[in-house]
């Protein structure tokens, strides 16, 4: 009885479609000159943030693709610009998934659904 148990909640998790598409991340150019790279990092944790890399660039690039996200969880994205060993402060954060999607005020860094 607990194999026949285990074996139909294993068959219901498979059938649970998930929500999981890829994501554009899109940012301003730099203003005079260009980073050597451009990373994209996924933001969690409330007092202390704890940071995992999602995405790198080409410093000359103005936007970057994140795989396969999960969006019935939220997320929350920042970008750094990288040049000679040093980067930038964080991006304004972008937070998506879940049961909202925040686009922030005007400037750089935005997360849209890609095609």
């Amino acid at each position: 009885m607990k194999r026949l148990m285990l074996i139909i909640v294993f068959l219901f998790t498979l059938s649970i479609p998930a929500i999981s598409k890829d994501l554009i991340c899109s940012w301003d150019a730099v203003a005079t000159g260009t980073w050597d790279e451009v990373r994209i990092y996924e933001r969690s944790g409330t007092s202390m943030y704890i940071y995992q890399q999602v995405s790198l660039v080409s410093g000359d690039l103005t936007s970057a693709r994140i795989i396969n996200v999960d969006l019935t969880k939220p997320h929350t994205y920042i970008a750094r610009g990288y040049l000679n060993g040093n980067y930038s402060v964080d991006s304004n954060a972008i937070s998506i998934g879940g049961t909202t999607i925040i686009v922030p005020a005007p400037k750089a860094f935005k997360v849209v659904e890609a095609p």
